[in-house]
């Protein structure tokens, strides 16, 4: 463990400086203008995956054009295999943080998430993954705007405009113990709904039949039943006494709204489940 936080740790500080984020150690929160480096991530992921779509799955089709049964299902294998890696690694990450460098706040010990507010140390490592969180929303969202990668429905581009609220406001006063363990947790079943669904498409043994049983269960514990303690919990029992009213009322509503979205998802997904029909979840989940 102590070899993966050193190793971790180290390719993190070069990854942040050949990026242009600053090594300053913070204490009552992190500057705004650090977000202008999402922007360039984002439209170079933009152009990372599109260019490899083209040489993978292969040229766009003519406007108009239908696309047959064999294309979409490479382009949806190809969609939920790059969707699988950038999540895994963006989760490796939140891991990473929340057991090294989160200050004891965790899943199941939430009380450090806001003990000492303001003055939480922050590191270049933290930043960064609540910097890179951001940029792979904005990523997705300009990526729907333009037509390059997955396209979003409307209650994802919904949930990705709270999402980016929370995280900038817990970036900008120091909430970041709590949005990395929020994150983490959360995040823990992205790969696993991905997976599901290209294995489902490659028809890989065992597989298909496992993962999307296997995600359900991890999205459920992950964002349904621990939410009440992990991520509602601090929000009523700390942050109304340590945040000013403004701040916390505006943070809780946010996370509010986050969880209302999981139960609704959960909703979709035992319903999908209960009907059999696994081309409809690949459509739906």
């Amino acid at each position: 463990m102590v070899a993966v936080k050193e190793a971790s740790f180290v390719f993190v500080e070069s990854l942040a400086h050949n990026l242009g984020l600053d090594h300053r150690v913070t204490y009552q929160g992190a500057y705004l203008y650090d977000f202008v480096i999402t922007a360039w991530i984002s439209l170079a992921l933009l152009v990372v995956r599109y260019v490899s779509e083209r040489i993978i799955v292969g040229s766009p089709l003519p406007s108009g054009t239908k696309p047959d049964a064999k294309r979409k299902k490479i382009d949806a294998i190809y969609d939920n295999l790059f969707i699988a890696v950038f999540s895994a690694l963006l989760e490796a990450l939140a891991v990473i943080n929340t057991l090294f460098y989160n200050g004891g706040c965790t899943p199941w010990s939430t009380d450090a998430c806001m003990v000492g507010w303001p003055n939480h140390k922050l590191i270049v490592i933290q930043r960064l993954y609540f910097l890179l969180m951001f940029q792979y929303y904005l990523y997705e969202m300009i990526g729907t705007l333009v037509g390059v990668g997955t396209i979003l429905k409307t209650e994802m581009i919904i949930h990705h405009v709270a999402t980016m609220a929370l995280i900038t406001l817990s970036y900008r006063i120091n909430l970041l113990r709590y949005g990395t363990m929020w994150m983490a947790l959360f995040d823990l079943s992205n790969p696993l709904l991905h997976l599901a669904k290209a294995a489902h498409l490659l028809e890989v043994p065992v597989l298909k039949d496992t993962m999307l049983p296997l995600f359900a269960l991890v999205f459920f514990v992950a964002r349904v039943a621990a939410s009440p303690y992990s991520i509602l919990k601090p929000a009523f029992t700390h942050a109304v006494n340590i945040l000013p009213m403004h701040w916390a009322v505006t943070f809780i509503a946010l996370m509010i709204f986050i969880c209302i979205l999981q139960l609704f998802w959960f909703y979709k997904i035992v319903m999908i489940a209960l009907r059999g029909d696994k081309s409809e979840k690949d459509k739906e989940v």
